[in-house]
């Protein structure tokens, strides 16, 4: 009985693990996508008490706040921004536009979603509403 379930445990580390490692790899491929579109990235991976951003970029006067989500197709990845997700990302943002210095026009939030082929498509403003700033 043990031994099974080592076996079983060992198994799903691992592939818990391989996911996390090609989450990492997609960010990481989004990241220097969205650099040759001519998006400056600020932020990578930005951590606050309130959620996590994957990335965070600007381009001319709009700061970008993006998820980025990697799944077997488009639609199942679409689909894994759950409404709970959403929430935590605007709470992470506006945690983020209260204690950064940026000085733009505006912000929104975007995702860049991923099969597993990579191929990769950017959505702008998906995430809505945009929050007010001073909702912290």
């Amino acid at each position: 009985m043990i031994r099974g379930l080592k076996i079983w445990f060992s198994k799903h580390h691992t592939m818990h693990r391989r996911a996390y490692i090609r989450g990492l790899l997609v960010e990481k491929m989004a990241r220097i996508w969205l650099q040759s579109k001519g998006y400056a990235i600020l932020a990578q991976r930005y951590v606050t008490p309130v959620g996590e951003i994957d990335l965070i970029a600007r381009r001319g006067h709009t700061l970008h706040f993006i998820e980025v989500k990697l799944r077997k197709t488009f639609e199942d990845a679409a689909e894994a921004i759950r409404p709970f997700q959403q929430k935590r990302l605007q709470r992470a943002a506006l945690y983020y536009l209260k204690y950064s210095q940026f000085i733009g026009d505006s912000y929104q939030f975007d995702a860049i979603l991923a099969k597993r082929s990579f191929k990769m498509i950017h959505l702008k403003g998906v995430i809505y509403p945009p929050l007010p700033r001073n909702f912290l």
